[in-house]
């Protein structure tokens, strides 16, 4: 790295985590290299990203507490506020047109070589995971007005460093991460977005609770995950585009490796469309759910099972229900692992859960229909 890009990238992250305390986390991947520098160790992180310069770079916006922690409970501070616009997603005219627009003009603008990496310097650091909601709530709205990356608006975020390569399969050749502004002395406090920043839906606001996608997300979980995000998103009522853009950009930038593109429209496909359960509440409140069945007993059941039931029954002390019960979870038990549902593109064995429910008298002897069988 030439000696003025240095001093350049140098005083870009410097200025970034001015006033925090802490350790400045860089990451290299695909190795997944870190490194872990006090501020006045610059130019150890500088080295590091030389002997990595054919990876993608890295840095934490948030200090750090110690090494090895990017996660939020690991931040310390956050020094700036910041939104990650991909052109893929908002087109460049759009989200300069938005950024004009802003009575905030951004500090830092980087392009980080599909898009943009601005970054708002505030006059005091948030502390974290302390304050780490209203630092959610901030950078939702920020990217939820400009058209940034909602997955992106999360305190633990790392971004690129100024000054190195995207590296990304798709780029050819790979593109230089460059910077357009630099503004140190344009500091902010938060309150000067309140002041003019929109706030988001109900709906897309209410989805600001973390979520654990800080570490990329691996092979095994990824289908889970995109769908489990997914049914949430549809749960707040969000639109199919929204899910669908959302979820794609999750599988881009957090699965490792990212799932073939026909994978992640069967995913989408049966978030937005899957029927909902009885139980999918859409409303702030839980609506009255049906009433419990009618317990049923032993002698409703018939063939084997019923048959097994009337040779062990006799001698227990329990209702034939309660017998019917640990009989229903034995054979679940040695079928379970041998048949299995399709969901989407992914595959699950079957489970089976049983409950016996009842007081102590009700699991004796008994008439029929005493105990629950569930």
């Amino acid at each position: 790295m030439a000696h003025d890009a240095l001093v350049r990238v140098r005083d870009i992250i410097l200025a970034v985590h001015q006033g925090c305390a802490g350790l400045i986390e860089f990451r290299a991947f695909p190795s997944k290299a870190r490194k872990f520098v006090a501020p006045d160790g610059i130019e150890a992180a500088a080295r590091f990203c030389d002997e990595r310069s054919h990876e993608n770079l890295f840095f934490g916006v948030a200090s750090r507490r110690a090494e090895g922690d990017g996660t939020l409970d690991g931040c310390r501070q956050l020094g700036a506020l910041y939104a990650d616009i991909d052109f893929k997603t908002t087109p460049e005219e759009d989200a300069r047109r938005r950024l004009a627009d802003c009575p905030c003009s951004p500090s830092i603008m980087v392009r980080s070589g599909g898009g943009l990496h601005c970054y708002w310097l505030l006059r005091e650091p948030f502390d974290l995971p302390e304050e780490a909601e209203a630092v959610y709530l901030l950078l939702r709205r920020l990217a939820h007005h400009l058209g940034g990356d909602m997955t992106a608006a999360e305190p633990a975020r790392v971004l690129r460093v100024p000054g190195t390569t995207n590296h990304k399969p798709e780029y050819s050749p790979s593109r230089r991460v460059t910077v357009e502004l630099f503004e140190p002395d344009r500091r902010y406090n938060p309150s000067d977005f309140d002041e003019w920043l929109p706030d988001m839906p109900a709906a897309i606001a209410s989805t600001s609770e973390p979520v654990s996608l800080a570490e990329p997300i691996r092979d095994g979980g990824r289908n889970d995950t995109l769908y489990k995000v997914g049914r949430r998103f549809k749960l707040k009522q969000l639109d199919d585009g929204t899910i669908a853009s959302t979820l794609r950009l999750l599988n881009r930038d957090r699965c490792s490796p990212p799932l073939a593109d026909h994978e992640v429209e069967a995913i989408i496909s049966q978030v937005c469309t899957q029927p909902d359960r009885h139980d999918f509440d859409r409303q702030t409140t839980a609506a009255p759910r049906p009433p419990w069945p009618t317990p049923l007993s032993a002698a409703a059941y018939h063939g084997p099972l019923g048959e097994l039931v009337g040779l062990i029954e006799p001698h227990t002390e329990a209702d034939p229900a309660a017998v019917l019960v640990q009989l229903l979870v034995a054979f679940g038990n040695v079928v379970g692992r041998h048949v299995f549902c399709e969901a989407g593109s992914a595959a699950h064995y079957l489970n089976e859960f049983a409950v016996v429910v009842g007081d102590t008298a009700s699991l004796e002897k008994g008439p029929p229909g005493r105990t629950c069988v569930g």
